[in-house]
């Protein structure tokens, strides 16, 4: 408020008419609250480009299509590498294993975590240099602090993915003692789970990750 105050009075300092004031005016609103964030958005563009977030994407799915093709075996021995105190439990001779289908999704994500650092350390960069454009101009700065008011700047997103990648983490030693989100669930949801796991359609496989609940 003070900002435009000081502009306003610059501008009838200059002792002009009042169209050409109201035109001046115009063009320092359109110039600060349009073109100034347009340019600083493709400036950070290019000097700070992500080429990562396709690569990302782009090696997770493959790591994760691929493992279709191979051997169950030698996909869980790439798993047991990442996350052993799931070494001990065996390998089910079913179509459908969610412990198969879990280590696919899990080393997709290994195969692609160099080019989703290098994406976070981009993203990182872009808001470093935003904060730091920002204190020169007011309406950078104020669509910044909105967006921190909000929670809905980049810096939200980077530190939400930071979180989520501990709490994944977390909860992949759900079957140590450790870590066990069970607790978590009954406080949040109100579920009652079982003490054991309950038998699924075959008789030698048991629920792993998720075992059967009921509401309480």
């Amino acid at each position: 408020m003070l900002f435009w105050f000081s502009v306003c009075f610059w501008v009838s300092s200059l002792q002009r008419s009042s169209s050409a004031n109201a035109m001046l005016l115009l063009g320092i609103w359109l110039v600060l609250l349009v073109v100034m964030p347009a340019v600083m958005n493709n400036y950070l563009t290019v000097r700070y480009p992500v080429p990562e977030a396709q690569a990302t994407t782009l090696t997770q799915r493959k790591g994760y299509h691929e493992k279709w093709d191979l051997p169950k075996a030698e996909t869980f021995d790439k798993f047991y590498a990442h996350y052993p105190q799931f070494r001990q439990l065996p390998i089910v001779a079913m179509p459908t294993d969610w412990r198969w289908y879990y280590a696919m999704q899990q080393l997709g994500d290994d195969e692609s975590a160099e080019q989703a650092g290098e994406l976070r350390q981009k993203l990182g960069q872009r808001e470093t240099a935003s904060l730091t454009l920002a204190r020169f101009i007011p309406t950078l700065h104020t669509q910044l602090q909105l967006g921190e008011l909000a929670r809905s700047g980049l810096g939200n997103q980077l530190r939400f993915l930071e979180y989520t990648g501990r709490f994944h983490e977390k909860s992949d030693c759900i079957s140590t003692p450790k870590f066990s989100v069970m607790p978590l669930f009954r406080r949040r949801t109100g579920l009652v789970f079982p003490s054991k796991p309950l038998p699924t359609r075959h008789p030698s496989v048991r629920l792993l990750f998720w075992p059967p609940y009921s509401y309480s």
